[in-house]
């Protein structure tokens, strides 16, 4: 669910902004209107009134789910994508792409769309948290349907057993409780760590601390050395 979420505000917000930015004109008046309409609607309770329409066919199918979650989450990321791409498409390396006759396509998605990757694999991250909340929460309230395993679920069971105000019963409210913190601050560190793999400042500052830390290290051993130590 939190996958198919995640990939899908992305791929949908990322197709959307590259194309609006690179190709301008009508293309983007068009495409941004469409985002605009998006990003202005509300989100949630949209969710929830398709959630009671498709309950049957969203049953058992976390990829439905996770795409019903996602179905107005993109617009944010299409606008901030078409600002960069409009800094991006003036660089050298892709006007000498185009002298070279390469398709559109190729330029976008080869050429552009890899150096926003730092900001798309954030997105990435804190698309799949929401889900998370989003989903733990239409559970919750009994709009998704019902199903034993999920967490929502637990927590309406338990609320409705007045497991809060039962010490023998509390860890039906602590356990998805905690899992729900520990998979969002493990997707948060996931997004820090793929963020050092794809954007190079972050990585050659990495790279210089540690340089620095080592060299310290190595001078204290060398000096610990001609001390006798």
């Amino acid at each position: 669910m939190v996958l198919a979420g995640a990939v899908f505000t992305v791929g949908i917000g990322t197709i959307i902004g590259s194309i609006a930015g690179y190709k301008g004109g009508m293309t983007d008046t068009v495409l941004s209107s469409i985002t605009d309409v998006f990003i202005n609607i509300p989100g949630f309770p949209l969710v929830m009134v398709l959630g009671l329409m498709f309950d049957d066919q969203i049953l058992g199918n976390p990829i439905a789910i996770g795409v019903l979650l996602s179905i107005a989450s993109w617009g944010g990321l299409a606008r901030a994508i078409r600002s960069q791409m409009l800094t991006l498409r003036e660089e050298s390396f892709v006007e000498a792409s185009q002298a070279m006759g390469i398709g559109t396509p190729t330029i976008v998605f080869k050429e552009i769309v890899p150096h926003l990757m730092p900001f798309v694999v954030i997105n990435l991250t804190n698309a799949g948290r929401k889900v998370i909340f989003e989903a733990v929460a239409l559970y919750y309230l009994g709009i998704l349907p019902f199903e034993n395993l999920n967490w929502g679920s637990i927590l309406n069971q338990a609320y409705g057993a007045n497991a809060h105000a039962r010490p023998d019963a509390l860890h039906w409210f602590l356990v998805p409780m905690f899992s729900i913190v520990f998979i969002s601050v493990g997707l948060t560190l996931l997004g820090q760590s793929l963020d050092r793999v794809f954007n190079p400042r972050v990585r050659a500052r990495h790279e210089k601390t540690t340089a620095n830390v080592e060299a310290e290290g190595d001078g204290e051993t060398q000096t610990q050395d001609s001390m006798g130590v």
